[in-house]
């Protein structure tokens, strides 16, 4: 069941991630953090994460149009070396240099090329060194700035720095709508709908596995696996192999377009994490789920209990066992659930029932009193 309902699961994360980029559009009249600024509508939002504040500013924007501007980096430059990807350049050292154009629109890139005003307005934005990218995409233009401060940025919360943002940001929302009804809403980057289909799936691999990791150490912390280890080792071998192939077919679809070291990046970061925790989760199930073997009873002595507090965990109960689990290669201690840790007696047997596991892994199917 858990192993339908992961694939079920992250069917569901990708449509829902793919929508998100390609057609969803925030609903404006009723969304929090919907303000206007003479006449104008945005949004805006803030968060912070022990001393991080981030801050994003969000306008509308015609369909059709996807890219992003962000500072160049020495990944940048290396895949451009090698030929991995290549960027559009605009004639502008100010921007080329610097900035980093990921688009293959050739309507776009021609008008920033053309329209000194309008790159102008960008390189303005980016003399802010605390604005990480402009992007456009899924009918919403927005900036989005990151900062190390210990108490609320003031400035961007509800300041100049925030004026001069949102300003510029309906400056070029007016120049794509310009664009739009110039040219029409088609999609023009060939190269837009494979990156989206591709960081989609990183996306839903790493949400995946965020619920898959709830389940198994929140919802099902009773089922120990005896040869996690193992199983991890096995995981990790399945991640690298797919992995590979991901990258592969990334490198190979977007190549010679600006987007593929990025979209690599991204899933060498997010889709590997992701990867990792879901093929050990989807191998744990199948270990256990498909197990046909019968259980093998041992019985030891519980030598002491003891109980710990995790935070975001709660607390856990274990069992110790005296050196008769050591015979029978079993751990010397295993965390069990409060209903088995408070009928368990210091210097009683239990009986506890391990199973080969279908995959080749133990795993311990419950823990009884004799």
């Amino acid at each position: 069941m858990w192993i339908a309902l992961g694939i079920v699961s992250l069917i569901g994360f990708f449509a829902y991630r793919f929508w998100r980029k390609y057609f969803w559009a925030w609903g404006w009249t009723d969304d929090p953090g919907l303000t206007s600024r003479d006449g104008r509508r945005y949004k805006s939002r803030h968060s912070e994460n022990n001393g991080t504040h981030r801050f994003g500013y969000a306008v509308t924007a015609p369909p059709g149009l996807y890219f992003r501007v962000k500072r160049e980096t020495r990944w940048d430059r290396w895949a451009k070396r090698l030929g991995l990807s290549v960027e559009q350049q605009l004639g502008d050292p100010g921007f080329d240099d610097h900035l980093y154009l990921v688009s293959d629109d050739p309507v776009w890139c021609a008008e920033l090329a053309q329209v000194q005003g309008l790159r102008r307005v960008v390189k303005a934005l980016f003399l802010d060194s605390n604005l990480r990218t402009l992007t456009c995409e899924g009918r919403h233009l927005w900036a989005e700035v990151e900062l190390h401060s210990q108490t609320t940025p003031l400035d961007y919360l509800n300041g100049q720095a925030k004026r001069n943002i949102v300003a510029a940001l309906h400056g070029i929302a007016d120049n794509l709508e310009f664009l739009a009804k110039q040219h029409g809403p088609r999609r023009r980057d060939p190269y837009a709908l494979r990156a989206m289909l591709l960081v989609s799936l990183s996306s839903a691999l790493f949400m995946l596995a965020a619920v898959e990791l709830f389940r198994i150490f929140w919802l099902e912390r009773g089922q120990v696996m005896i040869d996690g280890i193992g199983l991890l080792g096995f995981s990790a071998l399945a991640t690298l192999i797919v992995l590979f192939v991901l990258l592969t077919l990334a490198a190979a679809w977007l190549r010679g377009s600006s987007h593929a070291h990025i979209v690599m990046l991204e899933i060498l970061f997010s889709g590997g994490l992701g990867l990792f925790m879901s093929s050990y989760a989807l191998a744990r199930d199948a270990n256990c789920n498909w197990e046909q073997a019968v259980a093998t009873p041992h019985i030891v002595t519980v030598s002491h209990k003891s109980t710990g507090y995790r935070r975001k965990y709660g607390t856990y109960y274990t069992l110790h066992f005296d050196a008769a689990a050591a015979r029978a290669d079993l751990p010397s201690s295993i965390e069990v659930d409060a209903r088995t840790y408070g009928n368990a007696v210091q210097g009683d047997h239990v009986v506890i029932f391990v199973r080969p596991g279908a995959l080749g892994y133990r795993w311990v199917e419950a823990i009884q009193h004799p």
